[in-house]
């Protein structure tokens, strides 16, 4: 699982905003029109036992951010900070494990399955850690 831009250029794309390229230098971060998705992709063994496996994407949702008002009030301030608790990235990430985990224990020898899902440190919080379902074991490159 992973988040990633997807650049576009025009302005009245909905859910378009500026992102970090992630191509930049480290010490010079440039910034691009993109928008923003989270995936997640199946590791698939290409044979038996030990041997290269094949990853084949599986979910694709698009994750915006919201739009922040420029002059706003308190109600539109708090509404504001609300969807932008909704639509955290951590948030739909678990949502989306969530959905898997259902979709596997519908199938006929997925109830017995563990999930496992590998994901980058920012997936690695409390929020995801918190609340994920049984039988989801969630791993984090050390790299």
């Amino acid at each position: 699982m992973d988040d990633t831009g997807l650049k576009k250029t025009g302005t009245k794309i909905p859910g378009v905003a500026y992102r970090r390229d992630p191509m930049s230098p480290p010490f010079r971060p440039n910034f691009m029109r993109a928008i923003r998705v989270l995936q997640i992709s199946a590791c698939v063994p290409m044979g038996e036992g030990a041997s290269p496996a094949k990853t084949i994407p599986i979910d694709f949702i698009h994750a915006p951010t919201p739009k922040k008002p420029r002059k706003a009030d308190d109600d539109e301030m708090r509404e504001y900070k609300e969807a932008k608790k909704q639509l955290n990235l951590s948030r739909q990430g678990c949502q989306r494990i969530a959905k898997l985990r259902e979709s596997l224990d519908a199938q006929p020898r997925g109830k017995n399955r563990q999930l496992r899902v590998v994901a980058d440190g920012s997936f690695t919080n409390g929020t995801i850690l918190k609340n994920l379902p049984a039988r989801v074991v969630l791993h984090y490159p050390l790299c």
